[in-house]
């Protein structure tokens, strides 16, 4: 770049760092231009100086302004910038450096005659792009003789910098409430917008403002929606839903306000904004909470009828004076009635026979038996067929129209057979602690039977109990009454636990480091007092009471690791042994070697460095492999057999050998050598040798015991002296497998030959 050329290396570094800053950014269309500025044909520096402010304010310290040539290929066409120190806030001035173009480069990299320039401030404190423009009356002068051209901008605020079309966003202080309801929405829309428009969703008039406060004077559900504008386009419309509620206001009606006692009346109520519960007075002493009651006034008088209804936001009373007008009856007539068969508590079905014993010449009856059965019939018979209380009500009526009503509340109890059902504050508790069980069955049980599963029972309906020893328990409970019993059992349904502790272990770091995170845990909850044995007697043991504690290890291996700890259950204790990972050494042996054909040979890894993962190459015909740490593996055919473990960690990998024999059965596995015939100092004797099926020998090597070497497969030697020679061949495999076999022999005195 130009800059580089002219070895202003300070100067570089503040732009460049100041252009990091603002030049990443994706500038917007429509950014406004100056005047392009003058410079000399060579290599020149400019200097841009003069005032800015930015909502009125001037510049603050940590501002950076930036100038930008959009022809500029390099740093997003930054070409000059300042950070706002607090000698230029205190003065409200700056000056920055810019660079001409420079023809040499054969690339645009600083600005020249014609071009357009943009002025930026960015203000980390908000996170804001502004966009400066000059104010009027500006102007250029050039000095060639020192090479600067200095242009006197003064620079005024248009505004945060559009991201992007906008999206509207807002949020309110309220979302709903008793009418008139006053919401702050405070708008939190992204990109810069810069004209808001409201519409609050009852009707009045659009608000432009940025954050706006309405009142709400009427209930209803409303849809507030907000849409924004900046310089590049206007957004979807954001919407939210306000609903106000209105003190209620209370009214009903009757169906019928005169009458002869007892005088049925029917209420129905009118009130109106959402009222959500009611109070009724019928005037005689009695209330209901029902929303439309059916009241029946049995004494002659006149009442006056309250209602009183609520919501949310309050309550409201409608009084109604002299509602009802009840006169009394002219006759002597009275409902009455009993029970001819049946009874008045039993088992489902329960069918029951009504006997009347109304006075007064009753003409006509009307029974209702509180299950949405009915009967004009003077002594009906009814059956009850599900359970609960039945509320029995008859209507007589005598010829002049006069009637009277009689009901029995709560007369008929139908029972049915229990269905036990049970529950617990808790399932999962230490040992020692107790349960509480609330007894949840169904057809009113009178009787309970509880078995918790420790050899404990009770006989009460919500019984408490406490566990001892840790395990599993059955809960069972038998729920009985008059029709019969029920029995509910619930397998493993109390766990009781033990203390305990457990713990994990994480190795960190390099291999050559063996650092191991130890992590404490209880499924118990939090625990505490933590006391930790490492298992290293290379160090002493090694120790630490943090509960997650970072230990290192002086060698690979494996270690037995202990925790003791505080849990909510009690004190526990862990005991663990932990691999600690180096590079890994591998190491087996064969359960058999030699072995013989299609035995089953079991190779136990003996490696050492925490490996884990095993690769085996049982190195026959077939190719036998395996990736378990101990295989076992038959050999079909004999002969000499290269096996190899390579064992690996995340540290690395390791290979080891060896040469596994395998003989047909009842054959040796060794080589073997005998002299052919009886030995005599002086004379010549040939070595005879022997090698199992399977078995291929390369070399020979003998030594004769007296000194003297051989080789091959069946060689002669001549012994000088008698006495007792150790012969010993050492044998190598056609796969580097070798064998020595040590043998004495006998060497005599060379018989005399007589003449006789």
């Amino acid at each position: 770049m130009a800059i580089c050329r002219r070895k202003i290396w300070g100067l570089f570094f503040i732009i460049s760092l100041l252009c990091f800053l603002l030049c990443p950014r994706v500038w917007a269309a429509g950014t406004i231009s100056v005047p392009p500025f003058t410079y000399l044909t060579t290599p020149a520096s400019a200097t841009y100086w003069g005032t800015v402010t930015v909502g009125g304010q001037g510049p603050k310290v940590g501002d950076v302004i930036g100038v930008f040539d959009s022809s500029v290929v390099e740093n997003s066409g930054c070409i000059g910038a300042v950070a706002i120190d607090q000698a230029m806030a205190d003065a409200g001035s700056y000056s920055i450096a810019t660079y001409g173009d420079d023809p040499s480069t054969q690339q645009k990299d600083g600005a020249a005659i014609g071009d357009s320039l943009t002025f930026k401030l960015w203000r980390p404190s908000e996170g804001t792009m502004y966009i400066l423009e000059p104010a009027s009356g500006v102007s250029a002068q050039s000095w060639p003789g020192d090479q600067q051209v200095v242009g006197n901008y003064h620079l005024t605020s248009v505004g945060a910098e559009p991201q992007g079309a906008p999206q509207a966003r807002f949020t309110s202080s309220a979302t709903g409430g008793c009418a008139p309801l006053s919401v702050q929405f405070t708008d939190s829309s992204l990109n810069n917008p810069t004209a808001w428009s409201w519409d609050f969703g009852d009707g009045s008039a659009i608000s432009h403002e940025q954050n706006p406060s309405h009142t709400f004077s009427q209930p209803g559900t409303f849809t507030v929606s907000l849409t924004v504008t900046n310089a590049l386009g206007t957004s979807a419309p954001y919407t939210q839903t306000i609903q106000t509620s209105a003190l209620p206001e209370a009214d009903f009606s009757l169906n019928t306000s005169t009458g002869r006692g007892p005088l049925e009346v029917s209420f129905t109520d009118l009130s109106t904004n959402n009222p959500t519960s009611w109070e009724w007075d019928f005037g005689d002493g009695t209330s209901s909470t029902v929303r439309n009651p059916v009241h029946t006034y049995t004494q002659p008088g006149t009442y006056t009828v309250v209602l009183k209804a609520k919501n949310a936001c309050g309550e409201n009373v409608k009084t109604k004076a002299g509602a009802v007008s009840v006169q009394a009856s002219s006759s002597n007539l009275r409902a009455a009635f009993t029970l001819a068969a049946g009874a008045l508590e039993d088992c489902a079905p329960l069918q029951v026979t009504f006997q009347d014993q109304s006075t007064g010449d009753p003409v006509s009856w009307e029974w209702s038996f509180g299950d949405g059965n009915i009967s004009t019939a003077r002594n009906p018979v009814h059956t009850f067929q599900r359970s609960g209380f039945y509320d029995v009500s008859l209507k007589v009526k005598n010829a002049q129209g006069d009637e009277h009503i009689l009901t029995q509340k709560k007369w008929i109890h139908v029972l049915i057979k229990p269905l036990a059902d049970f529950r617990a504050d808790k399932t999962i508790i230490c040992q020692g602690e107790t349960v509480k069980f609330t007894d949840q069955s169904s057809g009113e049980p009178t009787m309970w039977r509880w078995n918790f599963g420790d050899g404990w029972i009770s006989s009460k309906q919500n019984p408490e109990h406490k566990y001892e020893k840790p395990g599993l328990y059955m809960v069972r409970l038998i729920a009985t009454n008059k029709c019969g019993y029920s029995l509910e059992q619930k397998r493993n349904f109390i766990e009781v636990r033990a203390p305990e502790v457990d713990f994990t272990t994480q190795q960190t770091g390099n291999c050559s480091q063996l650092t191991i995170q130890f992590t404490a845990k209880s499924p118990q909850g939090e625990i505490e007092n933590c006391h930790w044995n490492f298992g290293d007697s290379s160090q002493g043991g090694g120790s630490s009471n943090q509960p997650n504690p970072t230990y290192v290890y002086s060698r690979p291996g494996i270690y037995t690791v202990t925790l003791t700890a505080d849990t909510p259950c009690g004190r526990a204790t862990k005991t663990k042994q932990i691999a600690v990972s180096g590079v890994p050494f591998a190491s087996f042996a064969p359960s058999a070697n030699p072995g013989t054909v299609n035995q089953t040979i079991k190779f136990t890894d003996q490696s050492t460095g925490g490996p884990t993962s095993w690769e085996w190459d049982f190195g026959d015909a077939d190719h036998g492999t395996s990736t378990q740490q101990n295989p076992t593996y038959r050999f079909k055919q004999p002969g000499e057999y290269r096996v190899s473990l390579k064992v690996s960690n995340h540290c690395g990998s390791h290979t080891a050998v060896r040469y596994i024999i395998i003989v047909n059965a009842g054959e040796n596995a060794d080589p073997i050598f005998t002299p052919e015939s009886p030995i005599c100092s002086g004379q010549e004797v040939k070595f005879v040798t022997a090698t199992p099926t399977g078995v291929s020998i390369s070399d020979w090597q003998w030594d004769f015991g007296d000194g003297t070497p051989g080789t091959g497969s069946n060689p002669s030697h001549i012994f000088p002296s008698p006495g007792t020679y150790h012969v010993t061949l050492t044998a190598s495999g056609s796969l580097g497998k070798s064998y020595s076999l040590v043998k004495s022999v006998e060497v005599h005195e060379k018989p005399l030959i007589s003449a006789d």
